[in-house]
């Protein structure tokens, strides 16, 4: 059981026509499914980290309802892509390149207009992207009419903590204390490489301007729903945050698919054409 809902593919799950396509990124070919739409306006969708493309199945018929032509892609460090030279997540850092590729694809194919949907790390990359690209790119952040984000990883850090805060030390089975995470993160940083600050895109968020629906569930355990609200409640001039009661990570659709449904459909409808 998981709470991707359907199987196997689009085809499978829905009965829908689809082809797996084939898009460039800085470090090699990356491959992506392609559902056609009737309109000229695309979704690049962004999956979790280590999640299987599977992960667009839930929300393919309102998306394909609409006409919109979906791309949901792999990126590097994905099971048969192309690895990160650094052997291991950028967890966007690194990651926003495979987005620019698509975005890029999707505009040499007929998009007039697009919008980025992420989940969890998925949301994070979409972020790095829309920050990290510039007019002068082949594909660049003003090509990008609406975001969505499903429990958005906005702060690795606090992503982090919040795992080991869930934990207890052994033997004692007390909680794990800050002071604990704060040296271990240190650690990591210093072992693997991690620039704390460069994936903590809370602070940048000011220089967002594209509108953006936010959903979180409220049961998150693994990305902070704190770190949601902040982001909506400091840009409240783009951002229409939606908060979902009982859901856990990136389940909001599952808890109420025709509230999750609406709120997509209409969304999109909105800064779409």
């Amino acid at each position: 059981m998981d709470g991707f809902a359907f199987p196997v593919d689009p085809q499978i799950a829905h009965g829908f026509s689809f082809e797996t396509v084939t898009y460039a990124s800085d470090i090699g070919d990356m491959t992506a499914w392609y559902l056609p739409g009737s309109t000229n306006s695309w979704v690049v969708f962004v999956h979790g980290k280590g999640a299987p493309l599977r992960e667009v199945l839930r929300i393919l018929p309102p998306l394909a309802g609409a006409g919109y032509h979906v791309l949901a892609i792999n990126y590097r460090n994905d099971i048969g892509m192309p690895q990160d030279p650094s052997g291991g997540y950028g967890y966007g850092k690194t990651e926003w390149r495979d987005v620019e590729g698509a975005v890029a694809y999707a505009k040499r194919h007929g998009a007039a207009d697009i919008a980025l949907i992420g989940y969890s790390m998925g949301g994070g990359i979409a972020i790095s992207f829309m920050l990290n690209s510039t007019a002068a790119a082949a594909a660049a952040a003003a090509d990008v009419g609406a975001l969505v984000l499903d429990s958005p990883m906005l702060d690795f850090s606090a992503t982090v903590d919040l795992g080991a805060s869930n934990m207890s030390l052994p033997v004692v089975g007390l909680p794990v204390p800050q002071s604990l995470t704060n040296v271990a993160k240190v650690i990591a940083g210093w072992r693997f490489g991690i620039d704390w600050d460069a994936i903590d895109y809370s602070d940048e968020i000011h220089r967002l301007d594209t509108p953006v629906l936010l959903i979180h569930g409220a049961e998150d355990e693994r990305v902070p729903i704190e770190t949601s609200e902040q982001f909506a409640a400091e840009r409240a001039d783009i951002v229409q945050f939606e908060r979902f009661a009982e859901a856990g990570h990136v389940l909001s659709w599952n808890v109420d698919v025709a509230r999750y449904q609406s709120l997509l459909t209409d969304f999109l409808s909105q800064h779409l054409t």
